[in-house]
């Protein structure tokens, strides 16, 4: 009737976010909600915490078409503390870009060697970015020597950072793309670029086109996260006694 729209089989207020089956309303988005956390949590373990969505944009230069190969909670190895990464199906190459502003803290590029097989886990190339905040870009299975960046240099949101590629545990070239908190645990990403494809959520077979074009002017004026003021400000951690 007036005001309302359908959900599923209902109708719902029409001020209501209209979340599809299978989400669950965080602020003004939907979000997946597979392991029953309430909204603006996350599973850790048996407990369900705060993540606070992290924003970014495709990490892949304007105007490419990409695919979803495996999305957040995929079943064959997006589980345990990966259960948000992504992944995108990519030719050796591919040009790979900031998905957000930061400093490079970590980069592999000497492997030559990878295989569809979980021992070959070690043997991956990667790019790790610091957004200043307390999370951390990971942008994993480069090529060898696709490296564009090193360790310190500031990046600045779709600004060319590596090379896809097939190294460590990957069964057909791809990037592995995560956002990760201090722990190594990946976080739920909205983005920013997508929202009026998919609500800004990416799913397996998804098709996509980047818009993550580098700004204008890059005056790479970024910080690393402070500890401890907001190492963890983004699981709601702002103080710690002692």
């Amino acid at each position: 009737g007036p005001g309302t729209v359908v959900m599923g089989a209902v109708c719902v207020p029409a001020d209501m976010l209209a979340c599809g089956t299978g989400t669950v309303r965080m602020g003004d988005r939907c979000v997946r909600d597979d392991l029953g956390c309430p909204a603006g949590t996350i599973q850790r373990g048996d407990a369900c915490v705060r993540a606070d969505l992290v924003v970014v944009r495709l990490p892949f230069a304007t105007g490419r078409v990409v695919e979803i190969g495996q999305g957040m909670h995929g079943g064959f190895s997006h589980s345990g503390s990966q259960v948000h990464a992504l992944d995108f199906p990519a030719d050796v190459g591919t040009s790979i870009v900031a998905a957000r502003d930061g400093i490079v803290v970590d980069v592999r590029e000497d492997s030559t060697t990878g295989c569809g097989d979980p021992t070959c886990a070690d043997q991956g190339n990667y790019v790790r970015v610091d957004h200043g905040d307390g999370t951390y870009a990971s942008y994993y299975h480069l090529d060898t020597n696709g490296a564009l960046v090193a360790i310190g240099d500031r990046v600045c949101v779709g600004e060319p950072i590596a090379l896809s590629g097939n190294t460590g545990f990957s069964t057909g070239p791809h990037l592995h793309f995560a956002v990760e908190d201090a722990f190594g645990y990946s976080l739920p990403l909205y983005f920013d670029d997508l929202g009026d494809v998919t609500e800004c959520w990416l799913f397996a077979g998804a098709m996509v086109t980047s818009t993550n074009a580098p700004p204008a002017t890059c005056d790479h004026a970024i910080a690393t996260a402070d500890c401890v003021a907001d190492l963890f400000a983004h699981d709601g951690v702002v103080e710690l006694a002692g």
